[in-house]
């Protein structure tokens, strides 16, 4: 879901969430500092909410997280708190609906339908100018969910680079008896690479079939920075000429890679990730850009725990050197060296 607020400040609306939170769900809300990357991976690693001004509304971001109340709820409660105008919008199988609040009281409910314009010329008092006002009253057509939320938002004005903003954290106390539990860490690859044996001849290219790795990487716990190692005893069997690592974050409204430099150390190759934040399958904060708060909320808002998770694959080209068959290992390890995976591994057979 995504709640904005009219005409009212990043620090009343962050309070009036933190006060909701604490009285009707009973959750303790503390600040997240997004230039501190260790408290930042803390903070998203349970219900969070990015609070950002843009343009004439503050919106909430991740309210969903806390898992306190649904979007119509979280509209009034704030609206009330307040005392200002609230669109509280959530997502369901048919397009995105949207419930609008003044003084606390519901004025009107909305429903934007996928793949056909449905006119809403109640929203058109509250449209950024001539061109919002002009989408509410001829209806709005788009065809996925992303699309949809994103003519919204901006038809309301609430899609400008966010001016302001702020990050709070909450947590519950009853979870602290379970809190002293120990956590796994492990990092774990989810390989997805065909089982048949990658066959090269001395001096000819090595058939790899488009990318030999092809994996996704998760963990128990929030780890930031990871490094990928490519190891294995077929290496010595290959002279490597290129060794292309592309990493996507997936799941998310914007989705984007970096291909980091490969370079031998020792016996293996390693590629450095230290911004890569790998987290548990169930929480919800990947990829947030707090450069961006409206990006960033909705990133949070349609990702879900299926789908918050690295992509990562690895592309090689190499020529046979030696007759033999070995393996080619593909490790993950957290930059401090604390978390290693199990390795996703490939055969190679070399023939003269």
């Amino acid at each position: 879901m995504i709640l904005l607020v009219r005409g009212k400040s990043v620090e009343e609306v962050s309070g009036a969430v933190a006060e909701y939170a604490e009285d009707d769900g009973g959750l303790e809300p503390f600040g997240i500092d997004p230039g501190n990357p260790l408290a930042l991976v803390d903070g998203l690693a349970g219900p969070n909410v990015v609070v950002s001004q843009v343009g004439d509304w503050v919106s909430i971001a991740n309210a969903a997280s806390l898992d306190i109340a649904d979007a119509d709820e979280w509209g009034a409660a704030l609206s009330a708190s307040c005392d200002a105008t609230v669109v509280a919008l959530d997502l369901d199988e048919e397009g995105v609906e949207a419930f609008v609040f003044d003084g606390g009281d519901e004025s009107v409910t909305l429903k934007f339908p996928l793949g056909r314009p449905s006119p809403a010329p109640e929203l058109a008092a509250l449209a950024a100018g001539a061109s919002g006002k002009s989408a509410f009253e001829r209806g709005i057509l788009a065809s996925t969910h992303e699309e949809l939320l994103a003519a919204v938002a901006s038809a309301l004005g609430a899609d400008a680079p966010a001016s302001a903003g702020t990050m709070l954290g909450f947590a519950d106390p009853l979870d602290e008896e379970g809190a002293d539990e120990e956590m796994p860490r492990a990092l774990v690859i989810d390989a997805a690479v065909p089982s048949a044996v990658r066959m090269a001849r001395v001096g000819k290219r090595l058939e790899t079939m488009g990318p030999l790795f092809a994996v996704s990487v998760s963990s128990g716990a929030p780890v930031l920075g990871v490094n990928l190692e490519i190891g294995g005893d077929a290496l010595d069997l290959l002279t490597i000429d290129a060794i292309d690592v592309e990493m996507r974050l997936e799941g998310i409204l914007d989705r984007s890679s970096v291909t980091p430099p490969v370079e031998r150390v020792g016996d293996v190759f390693v590629a450095q990730l230290p911004l890569a934040y790998i987290e548990p399958p169930a929480s919800a904060g990947l990829g947030l850009d707090a450069s961006d708060m409206f990006g960033a909320m909705q990133q949070m808002m349609n990702a879900g725990a299926d789908q918050i998770r690295n992509t990562i694959s690895v592309s090689i080209e190499a020529r046979g050197a030696k007759v033999g068959q070995g393996t080619l290992e593909l490790r993950a390890l957290s930059t401090d060296g604390t978390l290693v995976s199990e390795p996703a591994a490939i055969g190679v057979s070399v023939t003269g």
